[in-house]
């Protein structure tokens, strides 16, 4: 099947017929194209279609100016006979020339609008009868993950994503539910900032080398009946931290005089990073994988790149099969370190180039430093449009 469809700025409009009619050959309609831009789209579209199975021969025509008239889009594409047309994407002028075209040479057209309801996105024209049936949106929409829609964007995605170890994420939902008392949240907290001092050098790098092995010869303290000895007994339940005592506790399970250095300082530092602010990450991870909304969540995603304008990782990324979103969500135990603003005006920055315009941009907190902090926060995300959560509050609801 040879399909012809109309270039846009959204990936959805022309990668979804793709998954529902499988062509082997797609023809799509540009403007002027004098930095690639168009080209980027059309294979990054291809490429997500191939990693579903779908090997599609790729062409394109191109107007000559940028704001094309009906007539110079008609001339285009008057040399093409696709099987089917696309009228969705692109400019009205490019529409409607497409619709012309299907008229006249008696060509199946349709247009596609994912808000609607499932069962009715595909609308086909009075330009020819289709004689086949559709595969649902829904079908369509849960063949769909994180992975693959973040490459129809032209996302450099890497080989693989983090997956959080079995440990730490049972830990981090029991961990979740501790925390929900608010005196218990800031009890662990305190006792967590003075520990700081004893693993993390001024500029807050995780210390390493002879200095690291020194300081985990040291163990952690916990008075028992606290919060935090329940907390570090927690963590060792989970094989993350080894008791000593009633109430001393080491960082790692590793011997810190004969582990080699890289896994030592390595595990020390996931370690130690789990019990002040990962375990939000994975806590919330759990949490939305319960969600129906949600076919697919990835966690630490990052490009496999080092372009400037990929660098830095998303703390989660989720796939919305419902309404066909990617999700960005940051997570702040409290507050994001710094300028608040400035994080949230970088969440949705990162949002809108990674996963377009019509994605969400989400910032997760576990409880809000004061009511002022929730009001400023919840002020600053709905400037942005940046959605605000707290995922305390949803625990106990």
């Amino acid at each position: 099947m040879h399909i012809m469809q109309i270039l846009g700025g959204q990936p959805w409009p022309n990668y979804l017929p793709l998954l529902a009619f499988a062509p082997k050959h797609v023809t799509f309609l540009g403007s002027s194209d004098p930095h690639g831009k168009f080209m980027e789209n059309a294979n990054a579209i291809q490429k997500a279609a191939q990693s579903l199975g779908i090997k599609i021969k790729l062409s394109i025509v191109s107007t000559k100016s940028q704001q094309p008239s009906i007539a110079e889009c008609k001339q285009a594409i008057a040399h093409l006979s696709p099987d089917i047309i696309n009228l969705t994407a692109g400019t009205k002028p490019m529409c409607l020339a497409a619709y012309l075209h299907a008229a006249k040479h008696k060509i199946p057209s349709f247009y596609l609008d994912t808000r609607r309801p499932h069962d009715q996105a595909f609308e086909f024209t009075d330009s020819a009868p289709w004689p086949h049936s559709i595969p649902s949106m829904n079908t369509l929409a849960n063949r769909i993950n994180v992975r693959n829609a973040l490459m129809a964007q032209g996302f450099p995605v890497p080989s693989s994503f983090q997956a959080p170890a079995d440990d730490h994420l049972r830990f981090s939902v029991h961990a979740a539910k501790l925390r929900s008392d608010p005196s218990a949240n800031s009890a662990i907290n305190q006792k967590l900032h003075k520990a700081r001092t004893q693993f993390l050098t001024p500029n807050h790098k995780f210390i390493k080398g002879s200095k690291l092995r020194s300081a985990l010869k040291h163990p952690l303290y916990a008075e028992p009946g606290t919060h935090y000895h329940t907390y570090l007994n927690l963590a060792a339940e989970h094989q993350i931290v080894e008791p000593l005592s009633a109430s001393e506790f080491f960082l790692t399970t590793l011997d810190p005089v004969t582990a080699p250095t890289r896994l030592l300082r390595s595990i020390a530092d996931t370690n130690f990073k789990l019990l002040e602010g990962i375990w939000l990450e994975l806590a919330l991870y759990h949490f939305l994988q319960n969600k129906n909304s949600f076919s697919d969540i990835c966690w630490s995603v990052e490009a496999k790149t080092s372009n400037a304008d990929s660098i830095g990782e998303t703390d989660l990324v989720a796939f919305n099969s419902k309404t066909l979103n990617l999700h960005f969500i940051s997570c702040k135990t409290s507050s994001p370190h710094g300028n608040a603003l400035d994080h949230i005006q970088g969440l949705r920055r990162r949002a809108n180039k990674e996963g377009g315009k019509f994605s969400k941009a989400e910032l997760w907190i576990f409880a809000p430093k004061s009511e002022d902090s929730k009001q400023s926060l919840t002020k600053h995300c709905m400037e942005q449009n940046v959605s605000l959560h707290i995922l305390s509050e949803e625990l106990t609801e």
